[in-house]
């Protein structure tokens, strides 16, 4: 039919193609109604088999769907096939019971890994006890510097575990990373108004070649000096008594 009267039904025309006066429309009753260049097959049945391998957007309220027919098509369902049975081999389950094997691996992988949580959260505390010992009193305030093992967020954490320990208190710590030194300063709540996180790490950084900062409840610092970490936490408790 004449391009004006595909148009005037309704046809659709896509890519930018440019078409003469003479059209082909194909229509789907109900679903579509496009211009086509040319169709591929003489019938749907020369297509054979389709299978749906992805869908997604493209643009604002267009989506695209992507398959492969014919020959192709049986192959990948051959392949999803023998993906399948190799995943119920190897979980030793039917082939129809490998999703429900897989959600209760992936249940029981979270659950372990909130029972390694509740096991390092009593590491922490324990550990925490045990450095309750270094604490000092400097001029009325509870302070205390101390050597710990890990990284930047097992110091926060540890110090977050010092500090409720301690009630009210200033609380030192350093670290050893990757041949570097990793210190960081906590106050609690109450004595912010008196003493700042930031100033104290201010003072102590340069002793490891470094600088830092942060808030007034919590600063950090690193530097390259990690030999001078004692020397950088004794200083805290004069540092503490300086302001």
């Amino acid at each position: 039919m004449t391009y004006d009267e595909a148009v005037r039904r309704g046809a659709l025309a896509f890519f930018g193609e440019k078409y003469g006066d003479l059209v082909r429309m194909v229509q789907v009753p109900g679903v579509s109604a496009e211009l086509c260049g040319g169709t591929h097959a003489r019938r749907t049945g020369d297509i054979g088999m389709i299978k749906i391998t992805g869908e997604g957007s493209v643009a604002a309220g267009v989506r695209r769907i992507e398959a492969v027919t014919g020959e192709p098509a049986l192959d990948y369902v051959n392949q999803a096939e023998d993906a399948l049975r190799e995943a119920s081999q190897t979980l030793k389950v039917p082939p129809a019971g490998v999703p429900e094997k897989i959600r209760k691996m992936f249940e029981e992988e979270r659950e372990l890994g909130r029972e390694i949580e509740r096991l390092r959260n009593r590491e922490k505390a324990g550990a925490a006890g045990e450095l309750m010992d270094a604490a000092r009193k400097v001029d009325g305030v509870t302070v205390l510097a101390a050597k710990v093992a890990g990284g930047g967020k097992e110091l926060r954490e540890m110090a977050d575990t010092l500090r409720q320990k301690l009630g009210s208190g200033i609380v030192v710590l350093a670290a050893e990373q990757d041949s570097k030194a990793v210190l960081l300063a906590a106050v609690t709540r109450d004595l912010t108004g008196r003493y700042s996180a930031g100033e104290i790490i201010k003072r102590l950084a340069p002793i490891i070649g470094g600088k830092g900062g942060g808030k007034p409840d919590m600063a950090q610092a690193g530097g390259p000096e990690a030999a001078r970490i004692n020397e950088a936490l004794e200083e805290a408790y004069k540092t503490v008594g300086e302001l």
